[in-house]
């Protein structure tokens, strides 16, 4: 499992762009934008127990329901530990979402809202939501203590993977684990 400390959210609504802190409020809040842009893509994913077919390059994984998902590269299968996620997910053919990180922080795009979390300065997050709002925190460890939190309810993933098979989920979302794609 890989949790990207992201200086995370920001309130998707209200347009404000104003600056803020991350705390454990916010995370918890229903309204943060990591859950809000990560729920949008619900409805164009495959259903739950669904299993993809992996290409015979891992460059794709398709679903007989209509998603495509596109690997850049393509896969090298097993994973190794810290592997650095970049696909996009199609819903018959049109754009479902793509993520894409790095060791710098990552990136969640569906539709056209876009949460996006940078490492800054010494150990610190920042946070931008689709609105332009960013949120930011000195001291990300600190968070991982929130009350009743899994990992301090900071956004990230989980992924697992063998020789012939993958999977990938949002964790943190307002649901247990939000499975994007298993393919094998």
């Amino acid at each position: 499992m890989r949790f990207l400390l992201v200086g995370l959210l920001a309130a998707c609504g209200g347009g404000s762009g104003s600056d803020g802190s991350l705390d454990c409020e916010y995370l918890a809040s229903s309204d943060n934008c990591w859950k809000v842009t990560a729920s949008a893509a619900i409805s164009c994913l495959p259903p739950e127990d669904a299993i993809g077919v992996l290409s015979a390059d891992f460059a794709s994984c398709t679903y007989a329901t209509g998603q495509v998902i596109t690997f850049t590269p393509a896969l090298t299968l097993p994973l190794a530990n810290e592997h650095e996620w970049n696909f996009t997910m199609t819903t018959d053919g049109q754009p479902c979402l793509a993520y894409n990180d790095s060791d710098e922080g990552f990136e969640l795009t569906v539709g056209d809202d876009t949460v996006s979390e940078v490492l800054t300065g010494n150990g610190g997050l920042a946070l931008t939501c689709p609105d332009g709002s960013s949120f930011s925190n000195s001291n990300p460890i600190e968070l991982l203590s929130c009350p009743d939190s899994n990992f301090g309810n900071l956004p990230g993933n989980t992924s697992s993977s063998g020789i012939d098979s993958v999977s990938f989920g949002l964790i943190n979302t307002g649901v247990n684990t939000l499975t994007i794609f298993d393919c094998n």
